[in-house]
């Protein structure tokens, strides 16, 4: 075989590969896996999938999860993340982390007003916050008010 006649049949061989390449490519992009997938989020409207996350944290209180992360949630209302923040962002106006520390501060609001805390820390733990730091910022920005001052104010 001559020089040409080798080039000839790598070139054959180069542009089958890449034949295969692209079929299998379009093979997986077809794939039932993500077919599912995007049926299962085309089931859901913005008002079906706003009540299970509800449900999801009222019920299921998934917020007391200090380690709680988008993929939990995501997989607890069988949707994956990507669809869920976007939902979050796009359709309720509020990133996962304001979300869930919106259920957090209400819990925390609850126990304060029961008043069987003994430290802040406790109070924070208790809601599934993993810092005293993140407890009084979250607080302040949805309360307006500091744990302590809120503390102060209601048991007047």
């Amino acid at each position: 075989m001559n020089l040409f006649q080798k080039s000839i049949l790598f070139l054959f061989i180069m542009l089958a590969a890449w034949a295969l390449i692209l079929w299998f490519t379009e093979l997986l992009a077809d794939s039932p896996c993500e077919k599912t997938n995007e049926r299962e989020n085309d089931a859901f409207d913005d008002d079906s999938l706003a009540a299970k996350l509800k449900q999801c944290m009222e019920n299921d209180s998934l917020y007391l999860n200090a380690n709680l992360s988008l993929s939990d949630v995501a997989a607890a209302i069988a949707t994956n993340r990507t669809y869920l923040s976007d939902f979050l962002n796009n359709q309720m106006n509020v990133n996962f982390n304001d979300y869930v520390n919106n259920y957090r501060v209400q819990k925390a609001c609850d126990i304060l007003l029961e008043g069987e805390y003994k430290r802040l820390e406790e109070v924070g733990e208790r809601c599934g916050f993993n810092s005293l730091t993140t407890f009084r910022r979250a607080f302040k920005n949805k309360m307006n008010t500091t744990p302590i001052e809120y503390k102060k104010k209601t048991s007047l």
